[in-house]
């Protein structure tokens, strides 16, 4: 996020180091979330280092946006859209394969398909 990519590039590498690791590991979404509220694995603190990427990647949406790229929304709202659009999937996929009668290798393939789509929905 805080490399001199344009705005455009640094979203699609986003998108799929999110749906990467989701492909990789489908609940640990599920997992860090249950382990927050339990207060065991101390991941809902971010570094500052981190804390700074998402700061400076905030306000790099912020000027997207005011320059008529997306809608208008907080910055915020679109980090949200990108972590749901990645990270849904993966964990509900075997509703998804029963409900759509798709196999494995299919769903697989939507979810490679995903990555652009994501990217397109997100831009005007």
């Amino acid at each position: 996020m805080d490399s001199a990519l344009p705005f455009k590039e640094k979203v699609e590498e986003l998108v799929t180091l999110f749906l990467h690791e989701t492909i990789a590991y489908p609940y640990v979404e599920i997992f860090h979330v249950t382990e927050m509220f339990l207060d065991n694995l101390g991941v809902s603190k971010l570094s500052e280092e981190d804390a700074h990427y998402v700061k400076t990647f905030l306000k790099e949406i912020k000027k997207e946006i005011k320059a008529g790229n997306f809608i208008q929304m907080q910055p915020v709202q679109f980090m949200m859209n990108i972590m749901a659009l990645t990270s849904h999937p993966l964990p509900v996929s075997p509703l998804h394969k029963e409900l759509f009668q798709l196999s494995d290798n299919q769903y697989y393939r939507l979810m490679n398909e995903r990555k652009k789509l994501i990217v397109e929905m997100l831009f005007k």
